[in-house]
């Protein structure tokens, strides 16, 4: 079997991969991504409504994957709503493998080598078996997503909490600048719904914490009549959206980002912008990244609101949307503001 060498050797070629990538090679490693399948991308299933403040923080050209702009939400309980509106957009819909894509050209750019149909097998101590070949390396860097080979085989302990969501996206022109977002106990346990205009589609889903109910929310959730209103379907998924970090996320040179981390908001799942500042915090630190990173108290922010969220009935969560004066409308408002599911 042929054996290759990189200083950095990054597994999952998603954003979170591309972006490790491009600052890897932008710090002069010899940087190798690596990716099982014969093409980058999660191949657009993600709802990717990602808020514009954080994608300038991590720095990837992502106008041209921009599908709609958002001004604002919608958000409904059961028998009321609460609309959070701003004067300028404060979020946009993109095109996820566009933006996948375009984060994998800034690597490739800055001198990556990229290695499609590629597959993690092993991990040895200075070295990874893969299908192909034996790459050495100084630094592993798992971006390989919540189902994460890296994690798993390096013996990193797994993520308990997760809710399992449904998307279904449906073709015909939605120029809306409103997404709405649905906060049911009943319906969606454990999480919330939503659909969200994408110009020239409309994504709609939810997500649950009661997995094996999954298949029975999915087909409750087609027949209401806010979704059966969409004719047209285009396409369907599920996903794993981890909803609390992994207790480490280093051991030694193996490095975890993005999901494979648990770097998603529990309160959203949103993960594209808190994962790509996991990239960068990763290959700036490297030695020192699981401890600067866990500096960062944002995401136990936003898991504290979730359980916050978890614990309102229907009843509450009515009586909150109704109320200006209970402090919910702000926890809303936060939600309303931000990026949301899936990655």
């Amino acid at each position: 079997m042929e054996s290759k060498s990189s200083e950095i050797l990054i597994v999952g070629g998603s954003i979170t991969g591309g972006v490790a990538a491009r600052e890897s090679a932008k710090k002069g490693f010899k940087t190798t991504l690596i990716e099982e399948h014969s093409y980058v991308g999660k191949q657009g299933k993600c709802t990717a409504l990602v808020s514009t403040s954080g994608l300038k923080k991590i720095g990837l050209k992502y106008e041209n994957a921009v599908m709609n702009e958002i001004y604002g939400a919608v958000i409904h309980s059961k028998h009321f709503n609460f609309s959070v509106v701003k004067k300028t957009p404060v979020a946009v819909v993109l095109d996820r493998q566009k933006l996948d894509e375009e984060a994998i050209a800034e690597a490739e750019a800055e001198g990556a080598k990229i290695k499609l149909r590629t597959k993690l097998e092993k991990i040895n101590e200075a070295n990874i078996q893969t299908n192909r070949q034996t790459i050495e390396f100084n630094w592993l860097v798992g971006a390989d997503g919540f189902s994460s080979t890296t994690a798993k085989t390096a013996g990193f302990p797994e993520i308990k909490e997760k809710v399992l969501c449904y998307e279904a996206e449906f073709k015909g022109r939605n120029d809306e600048k409103m997404v709405h977002v649905y906060l049911d106990s009943e319906a969606y346990p454990g999480f919330f719904g939503w659909i969200v205009p994408a110009g020239s589609e409309t994504k709609t889903g939810f997500g649950t914490t009661e997995i094996k109910k999954i298949r029975e929310l999915q087909g409750k959730f087609l027949q209401r009549s806010e979704i059966k209103k969409f004719k047209n379907l285009k396409k369907q998924f599920h996903a794993f959206i981890p909803m609390q970090e992994r207790e480490r996320i280093q051991k030694n040179n193996i490095l975890l980002i993005g999901d494979a981390a648990g770097q998603t908001k529990p309160t959203t799942g949103g993960g594209i912008v808190f994962g790509s500042l996991g990239a960068i915090t990763a290959i700036e630190k490297l030695e020192n990244y699981e401890k600067e990173w866990m500096k960062e108290k944002t995401l136990k922010k936003h898991l504290l609101v979730r359980k916050i969220l978890d614990k309102m009935d229907n009843n509450f969560t009515d009586a909150a949307i109704l109320s200006s004066n209970l402090g919910f409308n702000k926890i809303l408002e936060k939600i309303g503001d931000m990026d949301f599911i899936f990655k």
